[in-house]
């Protein structure tokens, strides 16, 4: 599973994968959310001043931990969907929300 982390510029490696876009400070966009991380992008990025990036990381837990994990998001789905799951279609969306926020789990 991955989680999105701020790592100083310095942290962060070659083939590590951007969670958000880079800016600059009036908007411009230098690099966007899901490129990976080149020695070239790392170059370009220090020379505009850039001092930190938002980037996955791997996250490792044990099966305990991935159960308690899919019992939370279950729980918190549950609330948001309270009062609606008789219905065929809002059964169905709370299927596809509950894979999708468990998958790699």
């Amino acid at each position: 599973m991955e989680e999105a982390h701020r790592r100083a510029l310095a942290d962060v490696h070659q083939g590590m994968r951007l969670a958000t876009d880079v800016t600059m400070a009036g908007g411009q966009r230098l690099a966007v959310a899901g490129a990976e991380v080149t020695a070239r992008l790392l170059e370009q990025l220090a020379g505009h001043g850039i001092t930190h990036l938002d980037v996955f990381v791997d996250v490792v837990m044990d099966e305990a931990q991935r159960q308690e994990l899919r019992k939370e998001i279950e729980a918190r789905l549950g609330r948001r969907f309270a009062g609606v799951m008789d219905q065929p279609l809002m059964a169905e969306l709370y299927k596809a929300v509950l894979t999708f926020r468990t998958r790699g789990l």
